[in-house]
Order: structure tokens, then sequence, then C-alpha cells
């Protein structure tokens, strides 16, 4: 009991010394705590925000994507889904209710 009380007083006793560098250090570790914290919600809010937009598709939504190899697309080919492969894909997989096409474009706005 005697060591602890020591070592208390002691520990006082330095921090009385050294207000400034008491006061710094103890900033120091509430500025790293809360950028911690920061961090931490800021990481759980955009997993919250995938989570949503992926649970706003619905479970019995399927995307299919065509894609080309490297060589391909290094020679200028572009990959594309065409309605008949669209008709396809409705003949062969049973429980299809509807397709919807999408086209992503990439354009500058001036």
């Amino acid at each position: 009991m005697f060591l602890l009380t020591e070592s208390l007083r002691s520990a006082l006793t330095a921090i009385r010394a050294n207000r400034l560098r008491s006061v710094l250090t103890t900033l120091g570790i509430v500025l790293g705590v809360a950028a911690v914290v920061a961090v931490i919600a800021l990481l759980q809010g955009f997993s919250q925000a995938v989570s949503s937009q992926l649970n706003g598709l619905g479970s019995n939504t399927l995307l299919v994507q065509s894609y080309l190899p490297l060589q391909e697309l290094l020679a200028g080919k572009v990959a594309k889904v065409t309605p008949s492969d669209m008709r396809a894909i409705a003949a062969q997989v049973p429980g299809i209710a509807g397709i919807s096409p999408i086209l992503p474009l990439n354009a500058k706005v001036t």
C-alpha cells in the first residue's frame, strides 16, 4: 500500500512540475482517441450505406455483366450484352420475372 501511495505522490509531483507537458500529453491522447472514434464511425456509416444499397437491390436481383480479356480491351473492343443474349438468359434461367438492360456511359459535361 505504501508503494502505491508513494507512486501516486511522485506522479502528482511530476505533473505539477511539468504542467505544460502534462496538458499537451493529455491533449494528444484526447485528440488521438477522438480521431480513432471518428474513423470507426465513418467506416461504420460507409458500411451501412453500402449494405442498404445492396439490400435495396433485393435478394432476387441478379446482375449480369459482360467482360472481355485484357488483350481485347486494349485492342479497342467493347464488351456488350445484346438483346438476344438477354432473351437467351431469360429462356435458360427459370424463375426470371423480368429483364432490364442498363447502359453505363462515361461522358464529360461542359
